[in-house]
């Protein structure tokens, strides 16, 4: 079905894993972050590689949001249990640490769709940040 040659996927680092976990348990992401949940051992997983590769390469995207791998042998690092039943699982977790399944076609153009259209109002907490660094800056001054 998927053919005898099957790219090897390699997974993200458990440092980003554990960062993206230690954010999550505070409920609070610098920006969304769309995590892919994958098996080595799926098929379908293997079958939608390059388009997670073409989507990990389109700026417009990784503007919006961080781009993570965990491969079902990581999930035990999350503290809680992300309650990923099948695989591949797509979800696009929020600033508050909500998320929304991504159920459409596993290509890298219906992905970015839902990508662009989940996170309109989602604002980066980083800028948030900056910008309440430079109001207080300039009263002090």
């Amino acid at each position: 079905m998927f053919g005898n040659h099957r790219e090897e996927i390699t997974p993200d680092s458990t440092q980003e894993i554990e960062k993206f976990n230690k954010m999550l348990n505070k409920k609070k992401l610098e920006k969304p972050t769309f995590v892919w949940f994958y098996g080595d051992f799926c098929g379908h997983c293997h079958a939608m590689y390059d388009d997670w590769k073409n989507l990990n390469d389109n700026s417009m995207v990784t503007k919006k949001v961080n781009l993570l791998k965990i491969e079902s042998a990581q999930n035990s690092m999350l503290t809680k249990d992300p309650n990923v039943f099948g695989y591949p699982t797509l979800r696009l977790y929020k600033i508050s640490g909500s998320f929304v399944e991504y159920d459409g076609n596993r290509d890298a153009e219906d992905m970015k769709k839902f990508v662009v259209k989940n996170t309109k109002q989602q604002k980066s907490t980083k800028k948030k940040r900056s910008k309440r660094r430079r109001k207080t800056q300039k009263k002090q001054k």
